[in-house]
């Protein structure tokens, strides 16, 4: 495409800059968003277990924050999520 993800909307060209701009910005802050989310549920386990998950993970703080989210309740595809988040970061 040759206006990026904006190009298939049939924009006006004086509005193509701007909705590429804002488009960019709304991706930056959902990322941002997805990572404090999942951030704060590091820092919520470890207080909750009193675990030591401070970066980078071993094998072992992988697993024991997953076993935190096992015994909280939390359904699998949030902890897939999670720990997806976690590890992309």
């Amino acid at each position: 495409m040759a206006n990026g993800a904006v190009g298939g909307l049939g924009l006006d060209p004086q509005f193509v800059g701007k909705a590429q701009a804002l488009l960019g910005a709304s991706r930056a802050w959902n990322t941002l968003k997805v990572a404090r989310s999942a951030l704060s549920k590091v820092t919520e386990m470890e207080v909750k277990f009193g675990l030591d998950l401070s970066f980078p993970w071993t094998l072992a703080a992988g697993g024991n924050f997953v076993m935190a989210c096992i015994t909280s309740g939390l359904k699998s595809s949030t902890i897939r999520w999670l720990h997806g988040n976690v590890f992309i970061q």
